[in-house]
């Protein structure tokens, strides 16, 4: 399957490149800088003369179809708050690591992924760029880290959560994860408590457990 991207930084040849009309964004300029990088195809929202263009009046609808028939669907832990994600996300990120997880960090430092590393350009990666980055490197059964996350796409996360029921398992997990990660970012847990407790919830195997 084809990957699609909304971001020119990480065109390649086998990939379809969606042109989204927006704030500062000049579609003719963007079309044509994606069309020297030489993607697959390129898709758009707004009706351009270039045959080569294929025209989606409902671009939302077409993302959001493509992520649902992705292959790689991994457990993804999102964190979101004014200060203190960088630390919580690598702390998190290296447990896991530690512990021989298939794990992805994606933050506004960048993308840490076993030996590999490169920066991004955006503090706050599209939900696209996302599940871009997942789909390229990640296998199913994978750990995904979010650091940065904007109110807007944790919303849309949070709605696309509430079209399953989760199991009792999962929300405890949810509940532990969410109370930890809050009282960190409170100041009321140290790192090295933060790490105590998120070890010894790996050393149960639930995460383990998790339906991503």
């Amino acid at each position: 399957m084809r990957l699609l991207i909304d971001d020119t930084y990480y065109i390649n040849e086998n990939d379809i490149f969606i042109a989204k009309k927006g704030k500062n964004i000049n579609i003719e300029d963007l079309i044509n800088k994606a069309k020297k990088l030489k993607p697959y195809k390129i898709i758009s929202n707004c009706k351009t003369n270039d045959p080569d263009i294929k025209f989606v009046k409902n671009i939302k609808k077409y993302e959001n179809d493509y992520i649902k028939k992705l292959d790689v669907k991994p457990t993804i832990i999102g964190v979101t708050g004014t200060n203190g994600k960088t630390s919580t996300t690598t702390i998190i990120y290296n447990i896991l690591k530690n512990d021989n997880k298939d794990v992805m960090l994606i933050g506004s430092n960048g993308v840490y992924y076993k030996d590999l590393f490169f920066k991004t350009r955006n503090t706050t990666p599209s939900k696209l760029t996302i599940f871009y980055l997942i789909n390229k490197y990640l296998k199913n059964n994978s750990y995904n880290i979010l650091s940065g996350v904007n109110k807007e796409e944790l919303e849309k996360y949070r709605e696309e959560k509430k079209k399953r029921m989760l199991t009792p398992q999962e929300e405890e997990i949810r509940d532990l994860i969410d109370t930890i990660a809050s009282k960190t970012l409170a100041g009321e847990l140290d790192k090295e408590t933060t790490v105590d407790l998120l070890s010894d919830l790996m050393a149960t195997n639930m995460l383990d457990k998790v339906d991503g």
